[in-house]
């Protein structure tokens, strides 16, 4: 069994999945951090879940289950050549530099990952080719415009109702940018039946 960890609870909810109550069978178990964003140094949103994901890994290693515990540092985006900027650092060197304090303290913490993954890796940008190579030839992406309203702190798009009063992001209280932009979408819709039915 396998499973992305988003928050401890989900994590321990996954672990009883892939138990199925009847202990091992031989599969291994497979579970993910958050790949953290390196924009600024980690703290304790980010230990929280590394130490929870630690904790589960190491449950299922005493049980006699292979494990494989994937953590790493997210290194794309405006947020972060913005702070690369602000330290007067390219963004290779302010993401080399954060990436490693993430690794400094997950030895401090005596964090047991099988594999750290960094984002501007050519291992990491080698497998996004292939997989979008493959997404590509099915189909599967699309170019169109889109316009609305985005927080550049949240790197996301906001709707409407999303906002306060003067555009503003309720997150950051920042006013939004209109952003119209061309850009490759993933055709989503072409699953919705499919992932409607896994979810049920």
């Amino acid at each position: 069994a396998s499973g992305p960890l988003r928050c401890p609870a989900k994590a321990f909810a996954a672990a009883g999945q892939a138990e199925g109550g009847s202990g091992d069978d031989g599969a291994t178990f497979t579970l993910t951090t958050p790949l953290y964003y390196a924009n600024a140094s980690p703290h304790m949103g980010s230990a929280y879940p590394t130490m929870a994901a630690d904790a589960l890994a190491r449950y299922y290693r005493l049980r006699g289950r292979r494990v494989r515990f994937v953590t790493g540092t997210d290194e794309h985006g405006e947020k972060i050549a913005e702070s690369a900027a602000a330290r007067g650092l390219s963004p290779q060197e302010h993401v080399d530099a954060v990436s490693a304090e993430f690794r400094a303290l997950w030895e401090k913490l005596d964090i047991g990952y099988d594999a750290f993954v960094r984002t501007t890796s050519q291992d990491h940008g080698a497998l996004v080719r292939e997989v979008i190579e493959k997404v590509w030839e099915k189909g599967d992406i699309y170019k169109a415009r889109y316009e609305g309203h985005y927080c550049v702190g949240c790197e996301e798009y906001k709707s409407e109702g999303d906002l306060l009063e003067g555009n503003v992001c309720p997150i950051h209280q920042t006013e939004c940018v209109v952003k119209d932009e061309e850009n490759y979408f993933f055709r989503l819709s072409k699953y919705q039946k499919d992932l409607e039915e896994l979810f049920e």
